[in-house]
């Protein structure tokens, strides 16, 4: 009975890992640079960034989604998503989701071929990682 209880929770857990997004592990805090960055493509003043996660794209060979949470003086945080190749806050950073678009000047990655898009998995597991 312990050992068929044993594989019961054993298989639970690894299901549950499954569930919740594997990919999830694989994210990285995003580096003060690439925080910075995105900030400075801000449209507004009091834009700030609290906290920044990135995570590899499995659909675009050596893009990156950065997930942040935002805040604009005392509103609601809120989250969003950017598109970028390099991490390390050099190269290009394009605006994927809503928050992002209406926060910041970058292009938008839906009009950009090889970057992320607003429905790819990646979006959603690099929000679940902060």
């Amino acid at each position: 009975m312990k050992a068929l209880l044993g594989a019961a929770v054993l298989g639970m857990t690894l299901l549950a890992g499954t569930a919740c997004g594997a990919d999830a592990a694989k994210c990285e805090p995003a580096s003060k640079a690439m925080m910075d960055t995105i900030a400075k493509g801000s449209k507004a003043d009091d834009f700030t960034i609290t906290s920044a996660m990135t995570l590899k794209s499995a659909d675009h060979d050596g893009v990156y989604a950065v997930a942040a949470k935002t805040k604009n003086g005392s509103a609601a945080e809120k989250v969003g998503v950017w598109s970028t190749s390099n991490t390390s806050g050099e190269g290009a950073v394009y605006s994927v989701d809503k928050v992002a678009n209406e926060t910041t000047s970058f292009g938008n990655a839906a009009q950009v071929d090889g970057s992320v898009k607003s429905g790819d998995a990646v979006v959603s597991d690099v929000k679940a990682c902060l």
